[in-house]
């Protein structure tokens, strides 16, 4: 049989059955059509869809600005995706930190010298990338001047003067990180208070001998791999946040010419 008898007895065979059963027969396609058809469409990566979700985000502001006189669809109604995914991010925190800590500092529990060795580097780096940070910060809101003629209605004097009274001392940061329960700091999302009982529970899971050391341990290591792929899940996401903050805009009113 030829080739093309062979494909118009199998297009009949195929008319027939959906005839008969009214289901559609889904068609086989060759790793070469579907290779050629990724090839027309392109993936698009994360980075692109976050510039995408600002773009539209700064459209929605545009035409759907908060003003008193529209009803019906304002721009920040989609704010509550930035918080959801603000939220998603505060929740894998705790776990994440704490599983890496102790695994890092238990799983090389037989030389405590290289750990020490390790949080030194570590905090090193942390110093040097945060002063950083800061110095960029600092350029950055003197140059650009954010919230420069913005109304804050809200805002009030008191709520000045009780943040000016606020103030820190070294005794007051150094009882600060240490927890008077890690279930209250993992609550509050107290990062330095989980910080110092991970690293306590990591030396001492490094004394323990036997088959405790190697369950605990074997615990941490597959919460921390699922809390890795669980900032892999929250990241699909990272384009609502992109794109909510930007959307909430109040259109300014315009000027008239005496």
């Amino acid at each position: 049989m030829s080739g093309w008898s062979r494909d118009t007895a199998f297009g009949r065979s195929r008319l027939f059955s959906e005839l008969s059963t009214g289901l559609p027969i889904p068609v086989r396609v060759s790793p070469a059509v579907a290779s050629a058809r990724r090839q027309l469409v392109p993936p698009i990566s994360q980075t692109q869809w976050v510039i995408i979700a600002m773009l539209v985000g700064l459209a929605l502001g545009y035409f759907f600005p908060d003003s008193q006189s529209m009803s019906g669809f304002h721009a920040s109604d989609v704010q509550v995706l930035s918080n959801v995914f603000l939220r998603m991010i505060k929740s894998l925190i705790v776990p994440l930190l704490f599983a890496t800590i102790v695994v890092g500092i238990a799983g090389h529990g037989d030389d405590m010298e290289r750990v020490g060795t390790l949080a030194l580097r570590s905090i090193t780096y942390f110093e040097i990338v945060t002063t950083l940070a800061l110095v960029i910060g600092l350029v950055m809101v003197n140059l650009v001047k954010p919230g420069l003629g913005v109304n804050l209605v809200s805002a009030t004097a008191d709520t000045g003067s009780e943040l000016a009274k606020t103030k820190l001392s070294l005794t007051g940061i150094l009882e600060h990180t240490v927890p008077q329960s890690f279930f209250d700091a993992a609550a509050k999302n107290e990062a330095l208070q989980v910080t110092f009982f991970a690293i306590i529970f990591g030396v001492a899971l490094s004394r323990v001998k036997g088959p405790g050391y190697t369950f605990l341990l074997s615990c941490c290591e597959s919460s921390s791999e699922a809390m890795f792929k669980f900032v892999e899940i929250v990241m699909k996401f990272a384009p609502s946040h992109g794109f909510s903050p930007l959307a909430p805009r109040r259109r300014r009113p315009r000027c008239r010419s005496r």
